[in-house]
């Protein structure tokens, strides 16, 4: 028999603290904070609203009771059960160590829109199932595709790398060895962030370092929160506009994730950012090319999210938006684990989902992209920073906007 109310309180407490993890704050009013800072909140939140749905569900009469919202339940311990859930799903990137501290146990499969780590996915043991390639897959992809459309020719290469956990030694050793099989030799600029979850300690010297060497075609691997201060450093410097390359690492193909340079930087940021080149596996912007149609797949999701709402969603008919996106990648998220169920027969265990969710093959993504799977395989596509837009509005409260450049590819 299945227990809809632990289910749902579950789903409560592992999806509302991603989706409030998106709006909290990462600046205090001391400065940048750290991740715990960022974490504490939203995971509190998510617990909290899980363990009310269950009360609910079971017995409303005791929600106002601190002993009962605590102890166990129908035989069933609520909060060891959020610990060992059969699957944790994530729509944005979550560096770190997360994905290895979540399937290591063998108990808990990942599932995540953005792509993780190799070494991760290979240690999962089939538990780890993402829609995007691995952070060193990535960068050599990346690498690949600046070398054959000639934005390496005697180009002076620099590399600006965070001390941050998620960017281990190992990914920029990877990118360093694609760089010098090509023939090239970057050279790495390190900047520190101090436990935060910005990298701005030493930003003056490594830009100072670029402008001396004559950087000119700059790999930065930077999250969301970091890019835009190199940016403005580099302008207060006033190095040459150097030609950007970036992955998907961090989201960086993202709307989202690449407008924040404008929106921090004010236009002159925008501008000096323009012509990025990033490769990655999303399909943002793809909006924005000439005869583009919605995807079945994605209407499906949208409608669905919009009658689920039961009040009129003003983004069901518009995919410019990240929330029409960010529903698209959650469904397909949910999907999966649906499947798997299913797939698993009546009353499944642990390891018959598992198993089927190891064993899914090919799914419907975001715009249905192909030759993207969970058996591996997966599609990357090319697109560049326009500022302003040249393909319409630009994305939030910029000019700016990702714009494919390339069809998707097949990275086997």
């Amino acid at each position: 028999m299945i227990d809809y109310g632990l289910l749902s309180s579950i789903i409560l407490a592992v999806g509302l603290p991603t989706l409030l993890a998106r709006q909290w704050r990462i600046t205090g009013p001391d400065g940048p904070v750290g991740f715990m800072d960022i974490a504490v909140g939203p995971a509190f939140a998510g617990l909290a609203a899980g363990r009310l749905t269950t009360l609910a569900i079971d017995d409303p009469q005791s929600i106002g009771s601190l002993s009962d919202l605590l102890i166990i339940r129908s035989g069933v311990e609520f909060w060891p059960a959020v610990l060992v859930a059969v699957a944790v799903l994530a729509v944005e990137a979550v560096p770190g160590t997360a994905a290895n501290c979540l399937t290591r146990s063998g108990r808990t499969s990942f599932l995540s829109v953005r792509g993780t780590s190799d070494r991760d996915d290979r240690r999962s043991g089939g538990l780890l199932l993402a829609q995007e390639p691995g952070a060193r897959t990535a960068v050599e992809a990346m690498v690949r595709m600046a070398d054959g459309r000639g934005l390496l020719v005697d180009g002076t290469i620099g590399l600006v790398v965070p001390d941050a956990p998620q960017r281990s030694d190992d990914v920029v050793d990877v990118l360093v060895h694609a760089l010098e099989s090509l023939g090239h030799e970057p050279t790495i600029h390190l900047v520190g962030c101090e436990g935060t979850t910005t990298c701005r300690v030493g930003l003056d010297t490594a830009v100072a370092a670029m402008v001396e060497r004559g950087v000119d075609v700059v790999l930065p691997l930077l999250n969301r929160t970091s890019l835009p201060w190199l940016v403005l450093e580099m302008l207060d410097q006033s190095m040459p506009r150097p030609t950007f390359i970036q992955s998907g690492l961090d989201a960086q193909g993202l709307d989202s994730v690449s407008s924040e340079v404008a929106e921090f930087g004010g236009s002159p940021a925008g501008e000096y950012y323009s012509g990025a080149w990033i490769l990655d596996a999303s399909a943002t912007g793809s909006h924005r090319l000439d005869g583009f149609e919605t995807r079945p797949f994605d209407e499906m999701c949208n409608r669905s999210y919009a009658a689920g709402a039961q009040h009129p969603t003003a983004t069901v008919e518009d995919p410019t938006t990240d929330v029409y996106r960010t529903v698209t990648e959650a469904c397909s998220l949910v999907r999966a684990v649906a499947r798997a169920v299913h797939d698993a027969g009546p009353d499944p265990t642990r390891l018959g989902i598992q198993v089927a969710l190891a064993a899914l093959g090919s799914m419907d993504v975001s715009d249905m992209r192909p030759a993207t799977s969970y058996d591996g395989h997966l599609s990357v596509q090319l697109r560049r920073y326009e500022y302003p837009c040249l393909h319409g509005p630009g994305f939030g409260d910029t000019e700016g906007c990702l714009v494919p450049v390339s069809d998707p590819q097949p990275l086997d």
